[in-house]
């Protein structure tokens, strides 16, 4: 073999060497980037506001199997969530009724809204983006 053939080797070996670990650097950055995102959700037990379910007067909230939180009607409290994939186990405190379900957050949404009364009636829209009093809520919003 001559010095040019084995020059040619080595270059095309480092070439993929190098190739393969930006994409592993890319892919490491992304994995980082959805599993290390952190989400502020607020659990609302409020009256909906077009009458379609009553806030229910004492209940035990769960996600992902974290200390409960005890909300009676009127009572929102908050959480943070890192992630996107969540467990959400809502009980009555009287009779002892369980709901169970899957929570799916938005990669763009950092303050959300889980409508207890909702999931418990099992409608849909029970997360939505929250939006301040002072800031207007874009038309196009897809929460």
């Amino acid at each position: 073999m001559s010095a040019s053939t084995v020059d040619k080797k080595t270059k095309r070996r480092r070439a993929l060497v190098r190739g393969a670990l930006v994409i592993a650097y890319v892919l490491v950055i992304a994995l980082v980037f959805v599993l290390g995102k952190n989400h502020t959700l607020l659990i609302d037990n409020k009256d909906v506001a077009d009458g379609s379910a009553e806030a229910i007067d004492g209940v035990l909230v769960s996600i992902d199997g974290k200390e409960a939180l005890e909300l009676y009607a009127g009572d929102r409290d908050m959480v943070l969530l890192k992630g996107q994939r969540h467990s959400v186990v809502v009980e009555r405190i009287s009779g002892g009724t369980r709901i169970e379900g899957k929570l799916r957050l938005p990669m763009d949404g950092d303050m959300l809204l889980f409508s207890v009364p909702k999931f418990a009636n099992n409608q849909a829209g029970f997360l939505e983006a929250f939006v301040q009093r002072d800031q207007p809520r874009a038309k196009d919003d897809p929460i």
